[in-house]
């Protein structure tokens, strides 16, 4: 009787070892994550009931939120203190802003910065003459209401105007304000 035992023990260890490797992939592919696929989604076109907001504290993006819902809808990389405004026919998003080669230092360089906003995908950039004004105020940037020219506030030296031509994606010119002009 005995020796039918450890017969019989011998079996199940040479079972026991003849799956075990089965299980020990089991067990491995059961712990392997998934592949992730990025997606972008393509948006609807912009409401009146959208809005933007910047976070100075976590990232560099400006979220686009669903005024109704709450819910976010995208975000665009933007540079801290940047001026937002969306194209009056729903096609871009405009970005007025001020960037360093090195981060916060370096050679400065002031654009606007035109993205798709269905797709939210960066199309061009505008380079501007001049230092444009950056801080926490608001309309430093907007946009004619045909949409074929943008206003950014300027400090250079004194207070201007640059003016955009959004539709040949270039300067246009630079107008003083009239404060600048009664102080030259």
């Amino acid at each position: 009787m005995e020796r039918w035992h450890s017969l019989g023990c011998k079996i199940a260890l040479s079972i026991g070892l003849l799956f075990a490797p089965l299980t020990v992939i089991a067990q491995t592919e059961a712990n392997i994550p998934e592949v992730e696929e990025s997606d972008v989604a393509t948006l609807s076109a912009p409401s009146s009931h959208w809005i933007t907001a910047l976070s100075f504290f976590d990232s560099n993006a400006a979220r686009i939120i669903d005024g109704d819902s709450g819910k976010v809808l995208g975000a665009v990389h933007v540079a801290p203190m940047s001026s937002i405004v969306f194209a009056p026919d729903g096609k871009h998003i405009y970005v007025a802003e001020t960037i360093w080669t090195k981060g916060n230092r370096g050679t400065r360089q002031d654009m606007v910065t035109v993205y798709d906003a269905r797709t939210l995908k960066l199309e061009t950039e505008i380079p501007l003459s001049g230092r444009l004004l950056t801080g926490y105020r608001h309309a430093l940037f907007a946009i004619s209401t045909d949409g074929k020219i943008g206003y950014v506030y300027n400090m250079s030296p004194a207070s201007s105007v640059i003016v955009v031509d959004l539709i040949r994606v270039r300067t246009h010119s630079q107008k003083r304000t009239v404060a600048a002009r009664a102080m030259a």
